[in-house]
This record gives C-alpha cells, sequence and structure tokens, in this order.
C-alpha cells in the first residue's frame, strides 16, 4: 500500500468513526490530489479488498467509499510497528542525545502552535 493509499484508507476510516459518509470528492480534497488521481487511488484499493464503492442512499450518480471491516486493524498495526521503530532506536540513544532530542522536538511543536494556536491543546509538553 503506498503513501496515498495508506492516509486514503486513514482519512475514511476517521469519517467512519464520525458517523460521515465519504465520496471520491470527499477524498481528492482531503489528500490534495485530483479526481483523476483519487480514481486511481481509490481503484486500486478496492482492487487490493480494502475498501468497496456502495451506491450514495439518496444520489443515485453518487457512490460512497467503504473500508472492509479489517481496514482499521491494518492501520492500527502498521503504527504500532512504527512506534516500536521509534522506541527501539531512541531507547538506545545516550542521555546527551536524549535530552538534544527532547529539545528538538519541543522546538518543532512551539513552531507549529506558532502557525495553528488551536493545536497547543493536542500538543503539550509532559509534565
Amino acid at each position: 500500500m503506498n503513501r496515498n493509499e495508506f492516509q486514503a484508507l486513514r482519512y475514511l476510516l476517521q469519517a467512519q468513526r464520525d458517523g460521515r459518509a465519504m465520496g471520491p470528492k470527499d477524498l481528492a480534497v482531503m489528500l490534495h490530489v485530483s479526481t483523476a488521481s483519487v480514481t486511481k487511488i481509490v481503484d486500486s484499493l478496492v482492487n487490493k479488498g480494502e475498501l468497496r464503492r456502495i451506491p450514495h442512499p439518496t444520489d443515485r450518480r453518487a457512490t460512497i467509499l467503504e473500508p472492509i471491516d479489517g481496514a482499521s486493524e491494518k492501520i492500527n498495526n502498521a503504527y504500532a510497528r512504527f512506534h516500536q521503530v521509534i522506541v527501539e532506536i531512541i531507547d538506545t540513544l545516550p542521555e546527551q542525545d536524549n535530552e538534544l532530542l527532547a529539545t528538538r522536538i519541543e522546538q518543532v511543536a512551539s513552531a507549529l502552535i506558532e502557525d495553528n494556536p488551536a493545536l497547543e491543546q493536542s500538543v503539550s509538553p509532559p509534565q
């Protein structure tokens, strides 16, 4: 699964959790890609068995994109592995490197918060 497919599946799973129907046009906006590109992404995910197209309940011209039942587990497993690798590497760093890493991460978080103050609630340093 490539990066756009992974992101598409994440967005569709979040929409599903929120109780929102999402079609190809919505997905194109979320991914910042053209409708032609999103068609290729959706076709690929459908062919891989990760996604299905279902008819829109009120607009017969439209389709809704729906992740398969096991899609959430696949995404969670991918993030779990990512987290595991990061922790394994950070655990081997000397204390001095950990301090530098923590400082740099705080600088990144501060810069992002300056650009978007709404992030401050979700990106708070550990106490």
